[in-house]
């Protein structure tokens, strides 16, 4: 009982600081799903639910404050970022499945209060 209190505490603060993606993918996971299966429910490639998982865990450290002292990035990293910056964004906005708005409206109702 008190685990699931503290996951609610925390689901609601992170809620607000994520994506749509981000919002739904944390539920499904944090009601059984495993990454993969989440992200095909919310049709996102296993790539797409990998980062989309990555980017809510570094909310979650900066929110919970643990984000500390990092290691300065290697120059691999440093080179992968700037390709990544020079690439166009190619994303296509995000619309969930109607199927899994329901299911997270009916799991999400005992938390609206």
């Amino acid at each position: 009982m008190e685990t699931e209190a503290l996951g609610r505490l925390l689901y609601q603060a992170l809620r607000e600081t994520l994506s749509p993606r981000e919002n739904a993918l944390l539920a499904l996971l944090l009601i059984g799903y495993g990454p993969n299966g989440a992200g095909a429910l919310l049709e996102l490639t296993k790539q797409q639910a990998f980062r989309t998982q990555q980017a809510i865990q570094r909310k979650a450290v900066v929110l919970l404050g643990l984000d500390g002292e990092r290691p300065p990035p290697s120059a691999r990293q440093r080179a992968a970022r700037t390709a990544a910056a020079a690439r166009p964004a190619r994303r296509d906005p995000f619309v969930m499945p109607i199927t899994v708005q329901a299911l997270l409206a009916w799991l999400m109702e005992p938390w609206s209060s």
